[in-house]
């Protein structure tokens, strides 16, 4: 009779299997595509080839799914974020925002499906929608912004802006600005800056539904402020950094008698919270000092709950931070920068809020750092399903655009689902309770600058031609209300009838501006005002119900004409702004406007009809913007060299010193826009001497000196 061996006889045989189909098992694993929970080094590797506008591509290391939301029809050189906790996405991920230097878009987008649908210019209504607008967290069709002192809600289905409380005599001087809002909302926060400097003055926080400021404070110690999701707790960053200094305060709205302000400092014991976002009575920030992310309760914000820490400042430094979704047990990081054989390495991640140190891995976002517009400033979805990025997919200095990453179910524990829209739905506005505003008289017209670059909407149909006026053809009249400010030159040609075959208006020697009202008995039509410096010529070109903005005659935007509006065209520290009364219309590019030739003002040249007439026409010199020059000094491996001295010469030719901290950063305070000179100096001697140019909107930049 046969028998079958003992068992015992084919163990060694089965062990030595299933170490082989676990070690297949385990390459296999590791060789695919995946969501990783580790802590080792994931290189980028060969950036995938970029898909177009709507196409997708798979991350090749962690498996996720990448879409292209912008490309060259949405921008010449750049679409992107505006920042990590401003979102980019409606309530129901149907719609996304983007922002792109030929204006505003808000684009269609179904998240069942992963599809790109059609796009449409941004109505026009807020000062900057990079700076302060924010998409409403319970009705996918509204979104929040200001303009000036007016806080103002757009209906995305009828594409109109509408007015929900005019706060200028709450604030009078004063124009809000990087707003946030709490999750039902009604609490808003935002700075105060001061209309005729546009310096940061205080900050304040209001409630719409009982028409009430909630809390404010006068200060030029002043980042910016954030209110958490619950609307109780305020956020306030100083701008101040050192050891001993106070970086953060957090305020208690619903304190009794009256609310309270805890102080933070930037080192031990505090560990004041630097990047960060806020949660629900929690924030998620980054300590300088230790280098790590930290987690801590806003009712009591001494205490904290460190989430990672690096301790050698070699790759934790460079991220930013989104918690966002509504489940907060996750917050999203977007490390940039590259640190070779680093873990995190210019990576899109989640790190678990509890304190285990959990991690989800899930894609590269590809950007190559050359400056700060090249960091993605990632954020999340309100499901947690999709982050939105920006990115020149691997081009240092490159083109810029907007991405979305669909979120892999494997990186968040039971991410909640996306609900199944109508393709492309267009929502029902819910109405909400609103205050009925109180008139107030209108303010007279002031500047609200756009920090970056925030320009008008492009709409489809090309301009017609530009077709030049005969010579001797009036393009001013009823010149009223003129005035000039020195340094103003070479006024004498500002006459009426103003003739179109004399092209020069004026000089203004440096910075300045020009701006004019219709002329009540007509719409203007055909007036031509042109800012014209050694380089470009910059025009406004009045139209039957429209005005357009034309660089070198080639058309750039347009918005709709008020006659009721002052225009103004300016220029200050290299950038040229159309306003309409406080209303930013279009902004050139950073450096746009360099030259340190005098400019002219003139009409003409870009007209299509006969003028008809202005009035109220001013010109003046602006004073120097002052702006804070923040700087790093770092080796080639990224570790930033404490203690230095700075030195610098400023506008008035004063010597202003700084030293740098533990990570190698340094401020210097209200300097005016320019090219400064800043030398390094050790204790050994000097380092190094480097020249840059400071804008409004840059004036933050990083060295880098030999090891």
């Amino acid at each position: 009779m046969h028998r079958n061996p003992p068992f015992h006889k084919h163990l060694s045989f089965y062990v030595l299997l299933g170490s082989f189909l676990t070690l297949l098992l385990w390459t296999y694993a590791v060789a695919q595509p995946s969501v990783k929970t580790d802590r080792g080094i994931y290189p980028v590797g060969a950036t995938p080839t970029q898909p177009a506008r709507g196409g997708v591509v798979t991350d090749p290391v962690f498996g996720t799914q990448v879409m292209r939301i912008t490309d060259s029809t949405d921008g010449s050189s750049w679409c992107q974020t505006a920042y990590s906790y401003w979102p980019t996405f409606n309530s129901n991920n149907t719609k996304i925002l983007a922002f792109c230097n030929a204006g505003t878009m808000i684009v269609d987008f179904d998240p069942v499906n992963f599809r790109l649908g059609s796009k449409f210019a941004a109505p026009s209504g807020v000062g900057s929608y990079e700076w302060g607008v924010k998409w409403s967290h319970n009705n996918p069709d509204f979104m929040y912004g200001v303009s000036g002192a007016l806080i103002k809600r757009l209906s995305i289905s009828s594409r109109t802006w509408t007015q929900l409380k005019d706060l200028s005599s709450r604030f009078p001087g004063q124009y809000l600005y990087q707003l946030s809002i709490s999750n039902d909302d009604d609490i808003f926060a935002f700075t105060l800056k001061r209309n005729s400097d546009y310096a940061a003055v205080g900050y304040g926080v209001y409630k719409l539904s009982t028409d009430q400021v909630l809390y404010s404070a006068a200060t030029t110690q002043l980042d910016e402020v954030q209110i958490d999701k619950s609307g109780r707790f305020l956020v306030v960053k100083t701008g101040a950094q050192g050891s001993g200094v106070v970086e953060v305060k957090v305020v208690d709205l619903q304190a009794t008698p009256a609310p309270t302000v805890i102080n933070l400092i930037d080192d031990a014991p505090d560990q004041a919270p630097g990047h960060s976002d806020n949660g629900s009575g929690v924030v998620v920030g980054h300590a300088n000092y230790i280098d790590a992310i930290t987690t801590r309760s806003l009712s009591n914000p001494h205490s904290f709950t460190v989430l990672i820490q690096d301790g050698t400042w070699t790759w934790l430094q460079s991220q930013h931070i989104s918690t966002l979704a509504d489940d907060g047990s996750w917050a999203l990081i977007s490390q940039y920068g590259s640190i070779a054989n680093q873990p995190f390495n210019n990576e899109m991640w989640f790190i678990k809020t509890d304190g285990s140190g959990s991690v989800r891995r899930f894609a590269h976002h590809y950007s190559k750092y050359s400056d700060y517009n090249s960091t993605p400033r990632a954020n999340v979805s309100l499901d947690g399903n999709y982050v939105a990025f920006t990115s020149n997919w691997g081009v240092a200095g490159g083109r810029l655009d907007l991405y979305v990453a669909k979120v892999p179910d494997a990186a968040l524990p039971s991410p909640t689902p996306t609900p199944s829209p109508t393709p492309f739905p267009t929502p029902s506005p819910t109405p909400i309770p609103t205050p009925t505003p109180t008139p107030t008289p209108t303010p007279a017209p002031t500047i609200t600058p756009s920090p970056t670059p925030s320009p008008s909407q492009t709409p489809t149909p090309s301009p017609s031609p530009s077709v030049t006026p005969a010579p001797g053809s009036p393009l001013f009249e009823n010149i009223v209300g003129f005035t000039v400010g020195p340094p103003a030159q070479g006024l004498s040609k500002l006459t009426t009838p103003y003739s179109a075959s004399a092209d020069t208006a004026g000089q203004i020697v440096g910075d300045g501006w020009f701006s004019f009202k219709y002329n009540p008995t007509n719409q203007g039509v055909g007036i031509v005002v042109s800012l014209r410096d050694a380089t470009n010529r910059y025009s406004i070109v009045n139209q039957q119900t429209s005005v357009e903005v034309r660089v070198n005659g080639a058309y750039r935007a347009n918005f709709a004409k008020d006659l009721s509006k002052t225009l103004r065209i300016e220029r200050s520290g290299g950038i040229i702004r159309i306003l309409e009364d406080t209303v930013v219309r279009w902004t050139s590019q950073a450096g746009a406007s360099t030259t340190p030739a005098d400019f002219t003002i003139s009409c003409g040249g870009d007209s299509s009809a006969a003028g008809m007439g202005i009035s109220s026409v001013s010109m003046s010199s602006l004073a120097p913007i002052p702006v804070d020059i923040v700087g790093r000094i770092v080796t080639q491996s990224n570790r930033g060299l404490s203690s230095v001295t700075v030195r610098t010469v400023d506008s008035q030719g004063q010597p202003r010193l700084a030293k740098t901290n533990p990570f190698g950063y340094f401020r210097f305070l209200g300097m005016s826009v320019g090219t400064y000179t800043f030398d390094f100096l050790a204790k050994k001697g000097p380092i190094l001497s480097v020249s840059r140019t400071v804008g409004v909107d840059e004036s933050a930049f990083t060295v880098i000196t030999p090891d």
